[in-house]
């Protein structure tokens, strides 16, 4: 179990200002075994709308291999554990982080997630839902 949130304040010159709950965000686990867990993160934004933005199972093959099913965010562009950056120049998010290349970018999808300790590195490999190929108009 667990929180994070992100208040804002934003007053242009010469006009109100404006304090705005930007999301509050859930967290919310369950180790089954010692092999399987549960992970989701439900996202309460503006106070007006609510988003399941993860929601998957995650099963430890062995000790730096892991599968992954369910929704999840792409791991795309600059992002953290926690798919926000950690500092930017500004009270909003810069465009890039939430339209050019979304950190809250989700879809449903599998993958395979680990580490290679003799290498330091860490690795994420996904099969996702695709964009829309067709126009149905």
């Amino acid at each position: 179990l667990g929180a994070y949130g992100e208040i804002t304040y934003n007053q242009p010159e010469g006009d109100n200002g404006e304090l705005d709950v930007q999301r509050l965000v859930m967290l919310l686990g369950y180790q089954f075994t010692d092999e399987v867990q549960f992970f989701t993160e439900i996202e309460f934004e503006h106070v007006e709308e609510v988003y399941v933005e993860q929601a998957f199972v995650n099963y430890n093959f062995a000790r730096n291999i892991n599968f992954r099913a369910g929704l999840m965010l792409v791991p795309m562009g600059i992002i953290n554990e926690y798919h926000e950056p950690t500092t930017f120049n500004g009270v909003e998010r810069p465009a890039i982080a939430g339209s050019i290349i979304p950190t809250t970018w989700r879809e449903i999808g599998l993958g395979l997630t680990g580490r290679i300790n003799s290498a330091n590195l860490t690795y994420q490999a996904y099969v996702f839902n695709g964009f829309k190929s067709t126009d149905a108009s």
